[in-house]
């Protein structure tokens, strides 16, 4: 039983996330609606139903391939959710969130419709890493608001930021449900995590049971596990390239950075050899005039030797 449940794969694996909570089956469309009705408070008003507008079959993801990984239901009160697992490339990923959101809210309204009819929209990023944006809580939920008033402007646009990273460290029977789903989402599949998350799983948050229920199952699908190798095989490819023309890129960088200075260095030393040498010769013609060879001034132009000599013997070489 240990070595079993050492088995499931890793939540935060974005294919892994879509391939329990995106497949459009009885089973993933239970527990998704438990993990929004948990991430979005909704106990007064909670979701009882959904359709998915994109649903996930395993068989035509192929790694290195681009795909969306986004989990985009509407809801049975007609609410458009978008759901989203990232851990890597967070650099741009808050303006990614707005223009996602605001594609979302675009296509819910459909042609002709008056603007009153705009279907709420709601998403939801579940990331790992430095996101360096907005509040550094572990759920921080935006809307549109009045900065000085912090008064609302509309409801009809949602955003929620799970950071993954600042998860309270405390006990997970401390812990309130949507922090322990972060604790499930982040440890599942780390094997010597596993008592805690068999402690958490004790603990019955219904969207949390009917994970790692679909987790189990679909962790022992072969088939899951060799896409899964699959893309990060493909990551790591990926992540070497980009390594690769990054290091290539500095390179280069630093290569052309030489000869841009070289040839800066040439065009400053030659401006400034022009400049001392016009000096030099001024002082030429004053000393031989000076000295009564004022006779010998129109060689210098086209005899170089003649000019060295005189440079010489006047102390300016």
């Amino acid at each position: 039983m240990r070595e079993q449940k050492a088995k499931r794969l890793d939540m935060t694996s974005d294919l892994v996330f879509r391939t329990v909570y995106g497949r459009d089956t009885k089973e993933s469309k239970e527990a998704l609606i438990a993990v929004l009705n948990l991430i979005l408070d909704r106990k007064e008003d909670p979701i009882v139903d959904l359709v998915y507008k994109n649903p996930f079959y395993l068989s035509e993801y192929t790694a290195g391939k681009q795909t969306v990984m986004d989990i985009k239901v509407e809801t049975s009160l007609g609410e458009q959710i978008n759901l989203e697992m990232q851990v890597e490339n967070l650099s741009e990923y808050v303006n990614r969130t707005i223009l996602y959101t605001a594609q979302i809210s675009a296509e819910g309204l459909e042609r002709g419709q008056e603007y009153g009819k705009l279907k709420k929209t709601i998403h939801i990023s579940i990331v790992k890493g430095d996101l360096r944006a907005g509040s550094e809580k572990y759920h921080s939920i935006y809307r549109y608001m009045e900065l000085e008033e912090k008064t609302e402007l509309t409801d009809v646009v949602e955003i929620h930021y799970l950071k993954l990273d600042e998860l309270p460290k405390k006990p997970v029977r401390e812990m309130t449900p949507i922090e322990q789903l972060g604790f499930y989402l982040i440890y599942a599949g780390d094997v010597s995590r596993q008592e805690e998350i068999e402690e958490l799983l004790l603990e019955g948050e219904e969207g949390i049971v009917l994970t790692d229920q679909i987790l189990r199952k679909v962790s022992a699908e072969e088939i899951l596990r060799e896409k899964e190798m699959a893309r990060k095989r493909a990551l790591y490819a990926q992540a070497a390239q980009e390594r690769e023309w990054k290091e290539n890129g500095l390179r280069e960088g630093r290569e052309e950075g030489l000869k841009e200075g070289r040839k800066e260095g040439r065009e400053e030393g030659l401006r400034d050899g022009l400049q001392q040498g016009k000096d030099d010769i001024l002082q030429l013609i004053s000393k031989m005039m000076e000295s009564g060879r004022a006779a010998d001034i129109s060689r210098l132009p086209t005899d170089p030797a003649f000019l060295e000599e005189m440079l010489k013997q006047y102390d300016l070489a």
